[in-house]
């Protein structure tokens, strides 16, 4: 009767496994988001640059993180994303910058189009626009980190 149990369970562990490689997108896929939603891709990155206060935007109404709790944001550009996050249908944005520059330049935006499983264990798979303040972009195409779409726009597997 045990070894009955144990097969049964390495069934479902199969099955369970099975289910999520399906739910993981491709490359070609995330291009197609891509292309499918540049312009509001592109207003994210705007609402990032305009906003250096906002650190996260999660597409659920109570999902925002700040510099600090009483930093100055823009209220609507925060409703144009989570508007542009459900139409395509991602989870949320993190808008990244050099706080050790004068100004803070927006360094990137990483638009989470894809997650599973915690985040220490789990993995991922983002697209990122790069600024020009960013930093060892061909390092991280060589080492295959990320994947260009354009001058831009780039895939992250985590």
């Amino acid at each position: 009767m045990t070894h009955y149990r144990y097969c049964i369970f390495v069934l479902f562990a199969m099955v369970l496994d099975g289910c999520s490689k399906l739910s993981e997108v491709s490359d070609d896929e995330v291009v197609s988001i891509y292309n499918g939603n540049a312009a509001g891709l592109n207003e994210i990155v705007g609402v990032c640059d305009r906003n250096s206060a906002i650190k996260r935007v999660g597409a659920e109404r109570d999902s925002l993180s700040l510099v600090d709790e009483d930093a100055l944001y823009n209220t609507d550009d925060v409703s144009d994303v989570r508007e542009i996050l459900a139409k395509i249908g991602v989870e949320g944005v993190l808008c990244n910058r050099d706080r050790s520059k004068k100004n803070a330049p927006l360094v990137s935006v990483m638009v989470l189009v894809y997650t599973k499983g915690l985040s220490v264990s789990g993995s991922g798979v983002a697209l990122v626009y790069l600024s020009e303040h960013a930093v060892g972009i061909e390092e991280d195409i060589q080492s295959g980190d990320i994947k260009r779409i354009n001058h831009e726009w780039y895939i992250r597997r985590m």
